[in-house]
Order: structure tokens, then sequence, then C-alpha cells
């Protein structure tokens, strides 16, 4: 996954569905495998000097 200049090697099982979502400069990344019967969340943060001051964002699918 690529955004901003930015790579992440994403990992995930071949069972896995991968649900990629953004809110604002958060990035959140949702691993559903409902035969192991879990869920994976990692979330994604801009560096503190980054990260403006603003109102609410809603969460939505980010477009890759």
């Amino acid at each position: 996954m690529e955004r901003n200049c930015v790579s992440t090697r994403l990992t995930a099982g071949t069972k896995d569905n991968l649900h990629v979502l953004e809110s604002g400069p958060v990035l959140y990344v949702v691993t559903l495998n409902l035969l192991m019967e879990y869920v994976g969340l990692d979330v994604y943060l801009p560096a503190e000097e980054d990260i403006k001051t603003s109102s609410n964002h809603p969460i939505s699918p980010l477009v890759l």
C-alpha cells in the first residue's frame, strides 16, 4: 500500500478480507477472516507535525 509517498507492506492470508478506510489523516486497515473467526485492526497515523486541527471527518473507504 502506498499513501503520501510512504509504502507499507500489508500481509494477509489467502482467505482474509482486507478493508482500507480513512478518516481525515488516519488510515485504518481491517482484516477479517470468518473461517478462523478473527478480526485484525491496524491504524496508521501521520507524523505528529503533519496532523492539522480540523473538524471531524467521517470514515470512508479508501480507493487504492
